[in-house]
């Protein structure tokens, strides 16, 4: 049998210190133009985000078979325009957290905010479309799409409590669902080198209630409502909490089903 030939090692590497590179060196560019110090909190996204991209290139390392074209079935040896676009908007969300973080204190950030954060978004519509017109359909593009998805969910959540938005018990919900199911999946990769991506209307759930509780908080602050922020508003964080918890237990069963799934053997030529 012919050994099949995966993406290099050294191609993904320097595509994410490439998409790295573009966030530090433009967070630079703006701290300038907009005479940003450079403080604490703008040492620890440099730290963060290093450590990010880091484990980024490990995660597609390890999944370097999963450069697959669906539609052409075969593999890859360059990452195509529909992955750049999912890394590019992977690799900006460190970025977009800090900008949202930051102005709070700078508001003249807020334009330069906006624009940025409308082309992250746009290019989650744009690579899915690409793909499909141009049959460029990866089996590695369901997982970037999944953890663009959580990552945005994680900078969400972290700038609506750095606004006050969302108590903080609540930032702690969300992040030990994301967490704890991320770190389950990834030593699931270091185990058996692959992992499986799968939803759930649980799930899906879990994700719609979080929407549903920024959506009611954001609300909070348009509508002078005590029944909304005395009654409503505690209820539903409660509520999507438990939803939360319960959605985490299903993925850790399911993530410990599949750890302890036998591999099928393959018969011998």
């Amino acid at each position: 049998m012919k050994k099949e030939t995966y993406i290099p090692i050294a191609h993904i590497c320097g595509t994410v210190l490439f998409l790295g590179l573009i966030q530090w060196l433009g967070m630079l560019l703006v701290l300038w133009l907009y005479d940003i110090g450079f403080d604490d909190r703008i040492l620890l996204y440099y730290i963060l985000s290093v450590l990010f991209h880091l484990m980024l290139a490990g995660f597609l390392i390890i999944q370097r078979k999963d450069f697959y074209n669906l539609s052409h079935r075969r593999f890859l040896l360059r990452i195509n325009i529909p992955n750049y676009l999912s890394l590019f908007r992977i690799s900006s969300m460190p970025t977009l957290a800090i900008l949202l973080v930051i102005t709070w204190d700078y508001p003249s950030l807020a334009v330069l905010v906006v624009v940025f954060t409308a082309l992250v978004f746009l290019s989650d519509l744009l690579d899915g479309f690409i793909a499909r017109r141009t049959g460029e359909i990866t089996k590695i593009g369901t997982y970037l799409d999944s953890m663009s998805d959580y990552t945005v969910l994680m900078v969400i959540s972290i700038v609506f409590y750095t606004y006050r938005l969302i108590p903080m018990w609540f930032l702690w919900v969300v992040l030990i669902r994301l967490f704890t199911q991320g770190l389950g999946m990834g030593i699931i990769l270091l185990i058996k080198g692959k992992v499986k991506v799968e939803t759930s209307l649980l799930s899906k759930t879990s994700i719609f209630a979080i929407m549903v509780v920024y959506g009611l908080h954001i609300l909070n602050l348009f509508i002078s409502s005590r029944l909304l922020s005395r009654t409503i508003l505690p209820a539903v964080d409660v509520a999507a909490s438990v939803i939360l918890a319960a959605s985490l237990a299903e993925k850790l069963v399911k993530l410990w089903q599949y750890a302890h799934e036998e591999e099928p053997v393959l018969p011998q030529e």
